[in-house]
């Protein structure tokens, strides 16, 4: 698997061949630098949504980002919380890892959730290909899986998504996530939710949306 890492946090991912094996949506347009993967902080308490990284949902203090090969790290403090966010890919194995670290600065108990979102494509473009992917769960491990059986490259694989917490919510429903008009300058709308409804459906707009306490 390959990911390309910008320092907005935007994120492409792909597996053998970054034009014609897409796992997630991407656009070519470097001044748009809008992304099918996306990850999102929720404070439970007062329902603000944030970013860890400063493309999506950038609050006014500072990030920091810092480049390796095969290693991105997004560091940020903000609403009494030290953050941080590495990205690595395996050498070896077709799997790409976000590691995430919240230290509470606060004198109290934080009630929060992270929300990772990723427009599943397995194929060359998400219009061409969004009818054709069926996703599953895994029961034993809760993960989120999608196959495309009619890929011309890769049709005999899946694509997943799993986290090392239980799922506090999820759904593979792209319209639930983003509704009819969403915008990246706002946050999805399933985030306003209390959560999320734990459907795995095909859709119109297909994704994997994983939530966790």
């Amino acid at each position: 698997v390959g990911t390309l890492v910008r320092e907005s946090g935007s994120m492409a991912t792909w597996w053998r061949n970054s034009c014609e094996v897409r796992r997630a949506r991407w656009s070519d347009d470097a001044v748009l630098d809008r992304a099918g993967e996306a990850l999102y902080v929720r404070d439970e308490e007062t329902g603000e949504v944030w970013s860890l990284t400063p493309g999506l949902q950038a609050v006014e203090s500072p990030y920091r980002v810092t480049h390796g090969i095969g290693d991105s790290l997004f560091e940020h403090n903000s609403h009494g919380l030290e953050q941080q966010l590495r990205i690595v890919v395996d050498p070896e194995e077709s799997l790409k890892t976000l590691f995430i670290s919240l230290n509470n600065r606060w004198p109290r108990v934080r009630r929060l959730t992270i929300t990772y979102i990723a427009e599943w494509v397995l194929g060359n473009k998400q219009d061409s290909s969004s009818h054709l992917l069926t996703p599953e769960r895994d029961s034993d491990t809760g993960a989120l899986l999608v196959r495309n059986c009619f890929a011309r490259n890769g049709g005999e694989t899946r694509a997943f998504m799993a986290a090392s917490l239980p799922a506090h919510g999820f759904t593979t429903d792209g319209m639930e996530v983003f509704g009819e008009h969403w915008s990246p300058d706002s946050p999805p709308v399933g985030l306003a939710a209390v959560g999320l409804s734990d459907r795995v459906i095909p859709s119109a707009r297909p994704c994997a949306a994983y939530q966790v306490h």
